[in-house]
């Protein structure tokens, strides 16, 4: 008999050929998470090792078998088919069966086997769609769906063991926190990390500077205002373009080929390039920002002092913004990281004296870290919003029509008061018309960078093709997610029927006249079931027993209770969606679901 320390939770089933990567990045995840994971199988596949490699899979309770390229394909002697055999072996035995399906891994192959082949009917089953660029999305699923419940490694240490370990806690806590932190582990790692450090720290140091030097320009424009003399303003302008032209932040781009090297690494490529990108962007920025503020401050400009002194506040605090929304993106881009990995790195940081995040508090509670940025982004777009009204009030060219135009109303036979008071209501009239235009244009280059960087792609699998609609709909970019629902319609994916891609147009036309703003959208029927009680494929359930389901977690959360009652919308014959309800029975087909927005409410 087998002890508890023999006993798996997870068993990885895979191809050697296509799917050992995969496998291996699983087992690494998985077992930081707490899961006891069989993966050391090519030792047990021969010779009297096959009973023990059995056994571990009756000890589990959770198979996952990667589907990758070729993973269908019929070897010519059965006995050396490890994938049929182990699938086999665990359908036998009742195990819960959770595919994870590869980007190069073909489904049209299922229609070549008969219908009685096990790794035929583990395509129906419900699964998750492995994507390096979102892997993290993947693992949570993959997680959802096993049955299995992680536990942190513990070992029984006696009376006397446990004794020490609380004696020592206080002494060693955070040294043990450090250790169960996901990365960096192996020499190589933390080779891997401090070459990404290097490229922060350097980022990081441009940031400063350039908030630096931008607080530097703002001081000598206030005190010129003050004086009334401008001339120590254009000699700070001077230094700001001469240091401006010195920073070399090019220097600072990432190379997605030292990132590749790091299997394990939680900092992905894509998102340092993201980071890269913002401070590009506040670079390019804060030269037009310092040469609109030059022509403001020149001696031609119709802005009045009051007028100049608003806008400086408000640039500078948009600018206080930005520096800000780039330290929450760097703490969320080394939430992954040990805490002890980043002494030296926070160090640094402290430096940063314009980055008072990083230099007097990091967060690493990843929920909370969202939650500042999105308080960040919503303050950012208010500022916009000022300084486009702002621009608009203090348009130059009707400053200087202003007096003129007074002149002509009172020669006309107008008295003062009310020739002042037509100059405000045509003021107001044209500040809202150029506030307005300013912002639809920041809104549409906005759009245009999203629309590029999500652009549907004959490429992309059927899961990002789907994470891509959302964020189009997150955005109110419905056209753009209609394209990807068209893309996905091609790939003739059976979760992604007909009825499936129409009742997802027909949700993204309706979105902003419909009772309800996210669900989950049921997309397939666990084989060899066909059809369903409750369910018809396109159906969106939005509420479980009164509360509502707006994901997927919410609808796992209630999977078990009984009597649930479901409310369900249905396209009916005219393309419109009616509500329906219903008691669920037991023993009903599992189902895949998608969810209908990007939100976890």
């Amino acid at each position: 008999m087998n002890n508890n320390t023999d006993k798996y939770d997870v068993f990885l089933s895979y191809r050697r050929s296509g799917g050992a990567e995969t496998a291996q990045l699983l087992y690494d995840r998985l077992t930081r998470k707490g899961y006891k994971v069989s993966f050391d199988l090519e030792t047990l596949r021969s010779g009297k090792f096959d009973k023990q490699l059995y056994t571990r899979i009756e000890q589990c309770k959770d198979v996952v078998v990667i589907m990758s390229k070729g993973a269908l394909e019929v070897r010519e002697n059965p006995e050396d088919d490890w994938l049929r055999l182990e699938v086999k072996h665990a359908l036998e035995h009742q195990k819960n069966i959770v595919p994870v399906f590869l980007r190069d891994f073909d489904r049209s192959d299922v229609k070549k086997l008969p219908q009685e082949d096990v790794l035929s009917n583990v395509c129906g089953y419900e699964g998750v769609t492995a994507s390096h660029e979102h892997f993290d999305s993947t693992f949570t699923k993959l997680c959802r769906l096993l049955t299995a419940k992680p536990v942190l490694p513990w070992k029984p240490l006696g009376i006397i063991g446990v004794a020490i370990l609380l004696l020592i806690a206080g002494i060693w806590g955070f040294a043990y926190r450090d250790h169960i932190m996901p990365w960096p582990f192996t020499a190589a790692e933390k080779q891997q990390l401090e070459e990404i450090l290097y490229l922060a720290q350097g980022q990081g140091n441009c940031m400063h500077q350039l908030l630096s030097m931008q607080k530097q320009l703002l001081v000598a424009a206030k005190n010129a205002l003050n004086s009334d003399s401008r001339s120590h303003f254009h000699d700070q302008f001077n230094v700001f373009m001469h240091d401006w032209n010195k920073l070399d932040v090019k220097q600072w781009k990432p190379k997605d080929e030292k990132m590749s090297s790091a299997r394990n690494c939680p900092i992905k490529s894509v998102d340092m390039q993201v980071i890269y990108d913002c401070l590009i962007l506040y670079h390019d920025e804060s030269k037009e920002d310092a040469e609109y503020l030059k022509n403001y401050m020149g001696k031609d400009s119709a802005m009045t002092k009051s007028d100049l002194l608003e806008y400086i506040h408000i640039k500078e605090e948009y600018w206080e913004l930005e520096v800000k929304l780039y330290s929450y993106y760097q703490m969320s881009l080394l939430h992954g990281v040990a805490p002890k990995a980043l002494e030296e790195y926070k160090s640094v940081a402290r430096r940063w004296t314009t980055m008072p995040l990083l230099a007097g508090n990091w967060e690493r509670d990843q929920k909370i870290l969202e939650n500042l940025l999105d308080q960040c982004l919503n303050a950012m777009e208010e500022k916009i919003n000022q300084i486009a009204v702002f621009v608009g009030n203090m348009n130059v060219h009707l400053r200087q029509e202003k007096k003129q135009f007074g002149e002509l109303l009172v020669n006309k036979g107008a008295t003062q008061e009310q020739a002042n008071k037509m100059i405000e209501n045509v003021m107001e009239t044209e500040s809202k018309k150029s506030g307005l235009a300013e912002t639809q244009k920041k809104l549409e280059e906005a759009r245009e960078r999203v629309r590029q960087k999500f652009a549907p792609l004959d490429t992309d699998d059927c899961g990002t093709l789907w994470g891509k609609s959302l964020r189009f709909m997150t955005v109110n970019m419905s056209d753009e997610a209609l394209k990807c629902i068209d893309v996905l319609r091609k790939k003739n994916d059976p979760q992604f029927s007909t009825p499936v891609c129409k009742a997802a147009e027909a949700f993204i036309r309706q979105r902003n006249t419909l009772s309800f703003k996210s669900g989950v959208l049921v997309c397939f029927f666990e084989p060899p079931a066909t059809s369903h009680a409750i369910y018809q494929l396109g159906d969106i359930v939005t509420h479980i027993n009164g509360k509502p389901c707006p994901n997927y977690d919410a609808y796992a959360a209630a999977k078990n209770d009984k009597n649930r009652k479901i409310f369900i919308w249905r396209l009916d014959a005219n393309g419109k969606f009616v509500s329906h309800e219903a008691i669920m029975p037991d023993d009903q087909p599992r189902v895949a679901l998608m969810d209908l927005s990007e939100t976890k409410e």
